[in-house]
C-alpha cells in the first residue's frame, strides 16, 4: 500500500517548492514526487495550481516516523524550517511545520530522548503536555 498526499503549490513557485521539500526537509525526489518514507510508502505530490493558494489553518496530515524525530527537527531548525508548534507528550514528540505556501504538516515520533537533543523550552513554539 502507498499513501499519496497532494499539496497545492502556486505554479510560479515550483522551484521554491522543490528547494523546500528536497533541500530544507531533506526528502528525496522519486518518480516526480517527494518520498517521505523509506521504500516510497508515503509520498507528497506537488500539485501546481494557477492563482493564490490559501494557507491552511489546520494540518493536512500527520505522519509517524520511526527513529530520531528530535534529530530530524533539530536539522530542520538549522535549515530554517518554520515550526508552528512542537508538542512533547507521553507518546513522544509531534512537530507541526508550515511550508512557504501555507500548508501545515505534522510529523510524529516516539522519541524518549527528545529533550537531550534540543533545549526545546528555548523555542516559543514548544509545548509540553
Amino acid at each position: 500500500m502507498r499513501l499519496v498526499v497532494h499539496l497545492h503549490i502556486p505554479r510560479a513557485r515550483k522551484d521554491q517548492a522543490l528547494e523546500f521539500y528536497s533541500g530544507k526537509l531533506g526528502f528525496p525526489m522519486t518518480h516526480g514526487a517527494i518520498s517521505v518514507w523509506p521504500s516510497d510508502e508515503v509520498e507528497l505530490q506537488l500539485k501546481y495550481v494557477d492563482g493564490v493558494v490559501t494557507p491552511q489553518e489546520y494540518s493536512l496530515f500527520s505522519l509517524g516516523f520511526d527513529g530520531d524525530i528530535s534529530g530530524r527537527c533539530a536539522e530542520w531548525i538549522r535549515r530554517g524550517v518554520e515550526f508552528k508548534a512542537v508538542y512533547m507528550h507521553p507518546g513522544g514528540l509531534t512537530a507541526v511545520i508550515r511550508d512557504p505556501f501555507g500548508n501545515l504538516m505534522e510529523f510524529e515520533g516516539d522519541d524518549e530522548g527528545a529533550m537531550s537533543i534540543l533545549e526545546w523550552q528555548e523555542y516559543g513554539f514548544f509545548k509540553r503536555f
